[in-house]
């Protein structure tokens, strides 16, 4: 029980002996608990035993679990139904947008040989993940991107291209912040779009 006191278990650094631990523990008490169904799911997914994964993975991703809607993703995206993969990142995506594992999944999606391969976006998104991979410090997980990109870009300076992906993931937060900030002046008491809104409003009572 020792090891389920720590929320933030990662299984693939588990050794076999804590695995198993875990994993018993959780069959025991799954019934109380989503983020013991959620790990069984996650072991499952590890062992390739996907059935098994999606069996455990989708109540828990039809609740907008994030870890299981991303987990559902990977599952699909290892069975190369990569259409249901990209349904699942999508729905992640409306909600949470600062996850680097988000991201990096994104990369491998558009890297793959189906109709959805896209270089551009691949590439976006595996900056992206490295971008917030660095923010947290995961050296790693840099390294695995900045491969990614050393692929794609097998002749270009890769750091030139990181700071260019930089460049425009911060100009496309300052565009939708802009857009946000006249949204509000135009609604605000007496502006534009109040006004325009109230006069809408009136002429529908006055038609009813």
């Amino acid at each position: 029980m020792r090891l389920l006191k720590n929320k933030k278990i990662d299984p693939k650094r588990l050794n076999e002996s804590d695995k198993n631990e875990i994993f018993k523990l959780c069959f025991d008490y799954e019934s109380k608990n989503d983020a013991m169904r959620l790990f069984i799911g996650e072991i499952y997914f590890l062992e390739k035993k996907f059935d098994e994964a999606f069996k455990w993975s989708l109540p828990l991703a039809e609740k907008e679990d994030l870890t299981a809607m991303c987990q559902l993703g990977r599952i699909y995206y290892h069975q190369k139904e990569y259409r249901n993969a990209s349904f699942w990142y999508e729905k992640y995506l409306l909600i949470d947008k600062s996850e680097a594992d988000l991201y990096w999944n994104f990369g491998l999606l558009f890297d793959s040989p189906w109709e959805g391969y896209n270089r551009w976006k691949s590439a976006e998104n595996y900056a992206r993940a490295y971008l917030l991979y660095d923010e947290k410090k995961r050296e790693i997980d840099k390294e695995h991107c900045f491969l990614k990109l050393e692929r794609l870009f097998p002749k270009m300076n890769i750091d030139q291209v990181l700071e260019t992906f930089r460049k425009s993931i911060e100009f496309e937060h300052l565009k939708k912040e802009n857009e946000r900030l006249g949204d509000e002046v135009r609604y605000r008491p007496g502006g534009e779009g109040a006004v325009m809104a109230e006069a809408d409003f009136n002429d529908l009572v006055k038609k009813n």
